[in-house]
């Protein structure tokens, strides 16, 4: 999955790394959220702790949100149409992605302004984007509604503001979400008891800046002010110097706004192909299903939904069965940070004309990365990568599991 750069806002309230944030200004309104935090950043969330989104479509239609209760039938690719697999028994939008409902004594202000959705109720917006929740999330702190592939349809987190100084983001990588400058530059700390044979730049503060929660303001030793980030003084690689370079002089380490939580230890990470993945204790690669299609371009990969989308790339269900064989997880297995354990049904289907986790259906307990099930590649051995890429030719199929910000950051 590749990495994605977070701009979060520069607010007056700051989160303290792995905590719940309190209660930021709404500016007089009153939505029903709060702050939560997530591997993804701080976010809001319904009061019961679901990430709430944002929708791509919505952003050409200000003020009316594209997600609504029609159940479609057909889907339109160029000047074909198709009809949708079991469609009767086909979720809608707002099934799948749950309004954020105003009630009566709802005031706006602010960022918080409300629309009026097709069916007279009144939704939550915040900076001008319609607010909506995942079925796929079930815990606090999760965000698995946005991994889809397809960039321009993307649901992305609502992401609340941090706190950080302006031309400031929050970038993720393998050790969690490193503080970054605007242009991609990483930020950096010392390590305790280690020399500076390579010297970097202070990271300048500007001359009115405040010390304000986890953000202070220091003298470099040149009478320049200096930011500091949980009192450690912060620093850039000078130019010509990369990021790269620094990390591995083993004299500084990136300057972390929350540290990343740790994959279940008996799951490894592996080099490919496409960066580092998650691979079982076998050392065989795992991939999840990821599957998008219809008319609003909605996951197609939840329980219930139609079987052809897995029939089409492995055949019967006895066939998915015998190549994708869940991650079984131990008994007493708990969920570690993105990784949970699920009822998975095995086979997933048994009728490829109706729908997966039919009644009835054997079920195991599985891991899931980011509410999706993990499985293995019966036909590959360790150290192979056969079963990444195995799609259709609508694009959903199996895709190795990466470990997110595992990638460059561009500099």
């Amino acid at each position: 999955m590749i990495w994605r750069a977070i701009l979060l806002l520069a607010g007056a309230w700051l989160v303290p790394s792995g905590a719940i944030a309190a209660k930021p200004d709404f500016g007089g309104a009153n939505p029903p959220v709060r702050v939560q935090m997530t591997e993804e950043g701080p976010v809001f969330a319904t009061r019961q702790g679901r990430t709430l989104y944002s929708w791509a479509r919505d952003d050409g239609t200000p003020g009316k949100s594209q997600c609504t209760d029609e159940h479609f039938t057909t889907n339109r690719i160029m000047a074909f149409v198709f009809p949708l697999p079991v469609a009767a028994k086909r979720r809608s939008c707002a099934e799948k992605w749950l309004p954020l409902i105003a009630d009566k004594g709802a005031r706006t202000g602010g960022a918080w302004s409300l629309i009026t959705r097709d069916d007279g109720k009144r939704q939550w917006a915040y900076a001008g984007h319609p607010l909506y929740s995942s079925t796929k999330d079930q815990r606090p702190g999760d965000v698995n509604g946005n991994m889809e592939r397809n960039a321009d349809q993307a649901w992305r987190p609502a992401l609340a503001p941090a706190g950080l100084p302006a031309g400031l983001k929050l970038v993720r990588r393998v050790e969690g979400l490193a503080i970054a400058t605007a242009d991609n530059r990483l930020l950096f700390r010392a390590k305790a008891g280690q020399g500076a044979a390579l010297p970097l730049t202070p990271f300048a503060a500007p001359a009115v800046a405040q010390s304000r929660g986890d953000w202070t303001v220091t003298d470099s030793g040149t009478g320049q002010a200096q930011y500091a980030f949980r009192r450690d003084p912060l620093f850039l690689a000078p130019e010509g110097i990369s990021d790269d370079a620094v990390l591995q002089s083993g004299e500084w380490q990136l300057a972390l706004f929350k540290d990343a939580t740790p994959a279940p230890p008996h799951i490894r990470t592996v080099m490919t192909l496409v960066g580092q993945a998650y691979a079982a204790p076998s050392g065989k690669l795992l991939y999840a299903f990821n599957c998008n299609y219809g008319p609003e371009d909605l996951a197609c990969d939840d329980p219930g939904d139609a079987a052809v989308y897995y029939s089409t790339i492995c055949g019967s269900g006895e066939e998915c069965a015998r190549q994708w064989q869940p991650l079984l997880a131990d008994k007493g297995a708990r969920p570690v940070g993105e990784w949970t354990v699920k009822d998975v049904a095995y086979p997933l289907f048994t009728d490829a004309t109706d729908v997966t986790y039919p009644a009835g259906t054997p079920r195991v307990k599985a891991w899931a990365y980011k509410g999706r099930p993990v499985y293995t590649f019966a036909d590959e051995e360790p150290g192979e990568m056969l079963g990444h890429g195995m799609w259709s030719l609508a694009g959903f199929g199996f895709y190795a599991v990466q470990v997110p910000g595992n990638h460059e950051t561009g500099r």
